[in-house]
């Protein structure tokens, strides 16, 4: 009893200290180095598609760019009571603390000032377990996906409306949740301190202010090693890292710690750019979810070496008895690295410092629960810190504001003028057609000729992409990958009737040897005519894909019909089918439809892109009613075999009838599969 009273004394003594001191907060990073590493984070997104700065909410004397944003959560529990200034403890917000420090556009900016005046909002930012746990391991990476997934939620009205309020709205919440996705790889902050948010107390949180200011502090002075795979790096830092290196963590090229967050919150910013301006589909998932937890993990623990070296002496260790330090932990696992580290003086044994049992269970041993990410725990978050898109003006009943005739979105693709519903459905009146939802075709006539493809042609030569400027490694979801990749017509050669059409195995010119940190797009098309012949009203164009790599976009006349990634195809047993168009399509000037297809293959020509394009219906205009037209007469389901819808493609898994199944026989298509997602939807 008497050891925990001292320790409450202290913790007095430390509130009584912070309200007469400079506001020092447990940060993960510190708000000049969260600013550069959201400058950072959306710069190659600002220079490919925007050509601008992501536009966020703008505030008066408040953040101004994504950068800020990534800095504003040290400064209030919530989106909303940071925008409001509305404090949860005292009269004054946490809020009037926040300034742009860092270096923005080049410009150095003094560091946050601490008059007197300012630390009288200290009181709203008292690091009370409530609050700031969810800056710290498992609870920061709830709070980041709370916010990432209404980001992207923002980012689909957006692209659905047109109204700028939900633009702004998805990126002030990517900048807000992605502050805690950057403190995860600060070492001081991964890991999980004690409590919760939906209980009271527990044996742990005794000591709940100083431990966690104590282990915080003593992992940022010393640095640290993460757990697992990433044991064998270099040394992780926290907040104001140039004490203790050249330069801070955010400035320094080649570094390990820079790579991993960039990596990660390059990817997830690319999903809500993704999805507000090209209108891709997204699966949130991906930023945590994937890769092969032996060699990618997508969370991050400090180790048990370090975790003991940094504990002992106080939680672990100290002159109570080792029952009372104890109370509470009950896993087995955990208690044998703690004795370990007992014995050790504050050393593990070799064989057990790359683990994170300390890390992740020691304080939260009682709030652990088995769930589809092993390790996750306290699976909620912060009352205080829970926003909704309407308080942003992000409503869901938003108007649509009409797309001029020709626009073109940040991927080079046409813009429909009326897209379908959020369910595919179309209007009354119109169809489907290569993404949009078009007027029935009411200029049919008696043209004669079969419908026509003509054989792939592929571009020439392409450039390779840099993997990691926009947060990707090989193997991975390609969704945000496709900006700014526009080459000439490749469409040629001589047409052939479209029941003739073979399986074509399409490979890239790009020879990417080895799954390392570049890939390669190639670029394949074909012109397809359907007659403008009321024999072929209800002819329809579809793309098997039963091949590829890491992602494939599909287009017809410069609109993007689908973005299929390879757990697609996985999920779908290895067929795809993509409606294309039919005859609603206006066809160009030669009466005819380009097909085009953007493949990224990250591993040379291991999965190459294998596709064939079938029709539908009938296939020869003389095919009249009570004619025999021969193969491939008036049968709707011709050589297509229905299934069930995948993700949101509009897609179907088929694994096809007799002769497609040879031809799947013929590809192989049990061949190796890359570590990746196995996720579905896209």
């Amino acid at each position: 009893m008497l050891h925990h009273l001292t320790r409450l004394v202290a913790a007095l003594s430390l509130v009584t200290a912070a309200l007469a001191t400079a506001p020092r907060r447990a940060h993960g990073w510190a708000t000049a180095e969260h600013v550069r590493f959201g400058q950072q984070i959306a710069g190659p997104f600002e220079e490919r598609v925007t050509g601008d700065r992501l536009p966020v909410v703008a505030p008066d004397e408040g953040p101004q760019t994504f950068g800020h944003w990534v800095s504003a959560p040290d400064f209030a529990r919530g989106l909303i009571s940071f925008l409001t200034a509305d404090p949860v403890i005292g009269t004054t917000p946490c809020s009037i603390l926040w300034n742009p420090e860092g270096v923005v556009d080049g410009e150095v900016i003094d560091d946050q000032s601490a008059s007197i005046f300012d630390n009288i909002g200290y009181l709203d930012c008292l690091d009370t377990y409530r609050m700031n746990n969810s800056h710290f391991g498992d609870f920061a990476a709830y709070h980041y996906a709370h916010y990432h997934a209404l980001a992207v939620e923002a980012a689909r009205r957006y692209w659905r409306t047109g109204q700028g309020v939900c633009q702004e709205a998805a990126y002030t919440l990517e900048g807000w949740g992605q502050h805690y996705l950057t403190d995860a790889t600060a070492i001081g902050h991964a890991w999980n301190p004690a409590g919760t948010y939906d209980s009271g107390f527990d044996w742990q949180t005794t000591n709940s202010i100083t431990q966690r200011m104590r282990i915080h502090n003593a992992l940022n002075e010393g640095g640290g090693k993460l757990d697992g795979a990433l044991y064998d790096l270099d040394v992780f830092w926290g907040d104001h890292s140039e004490t203790h290196l050249p330069a801070s963590v955010p400035e320094l090229d080649g570094d390990a710690q820079r790579a991993l967050t960039l990596h990660l919150s390059r990817m997830s910013l690319g999903q809500v750019v993704m999805a507000a301006e090209c209108g891709g589909p997204v699966d949130v998932a991906d930023v945590f979810d994937g890769g092969d937890p032996q060699d990618d993990p997508r969370r991050f623990y400090v180790s048990d070496d370090s975790m003991c070296d940094v504990m002992y002496g106080e939680d672990i260790g100290t002159w109570s008895p080792d029952w009372w330090e104890d109370l509470g932990v009950d896993m087995t696992d955990v208690l044998g690295v703690v004795n370990a580290c007992r014995d050790g003086g504050g050393v593990l044994p070799a064989a057990a410092r790359d683990g994170a049992l300390l890390a992740r269970h020691w304080f939260q041993d009682k709030y652990y629960e088995a769930s589809p990410i092993d390790g996750w725990v306290s699976a909620t978050i912060d009352p205080d810190a829970v926003v909704e898109l309407a308080q942003l003006g992000c409503t869901d009943d938003l108007p649509v504001l009409p797309v001029a005739e020709g626009e073109r979105d940040a991927c080079g693709m046409l813009r429909c003028a009326t897209p379908p519903d959020e369910a595919g459905a179309c209007p009354d009146g119109t169809a489907l057609e290569a993404a949009c939802c078009l007027a029935a075709p009411t200029d049919l006539g008696d043209v004669r000729g079969p419908v026509t493809a003509t054989p792939w042609r592929s571009a020439a030569t392409l450039p390779q992409v840099d993997l990691g400027a926009v947060g990707a490694v090989s193997g991975e979801s390609p969704e945000f990958l496709w900006f700014d990749l526009n080459v000439g017509p490749v469409a040629g050669g001589t047409p052939v009737r479209i029941e003739d059409a073979e399986v074509a195995t399409l490979t890239s010119p790009i020879n990417v040897s080895t799954c390392g940190a570049t890939a390669g797009f190639s670029v394949h098309e074909s012109a397809v005519v359907i007659p403008r012949d009321a024999a072929l009203a209800e002819t329809f164009i579809d793309l098997r894909v039963t091949g590829m790599d890491e992602g494939l976009r599909i287009e017809v006349d410069g609109r993007a019909v689908a973005y299929l990634a390879r757990r697609d195809l996985d999920a779908a047993g290895g067929a795809l089918v993509v409606p294309l168009f039919g005859q609603a399509l206006p066809p160009r000037g030669d009466g005819g439809h380009v097909v085009r297809l953007v493949h990224l293959n990250d591993c040379g020509a291991t999965r190459p892109l294998v596709v064939q394009l079938v029709a539908r219906g009938p296939t020869d205009a003389g095919a009249l009613p009570g004619v025999d037209a021969g193969p491939g007469d008036g049968d709707a389901g011709a050589g297509v075999d229905d299934g069930a819808p995948v993700g949101g493609c509009g897609c179907q898994g088929g694994g096809g009838g007799a002769t497609w199944l040879t031809g799947l026989a013929v590809l192989g298509l049990g061949g190796r599969r890359r570590r990746g997602r196995q996720s579905q939807g896209v």
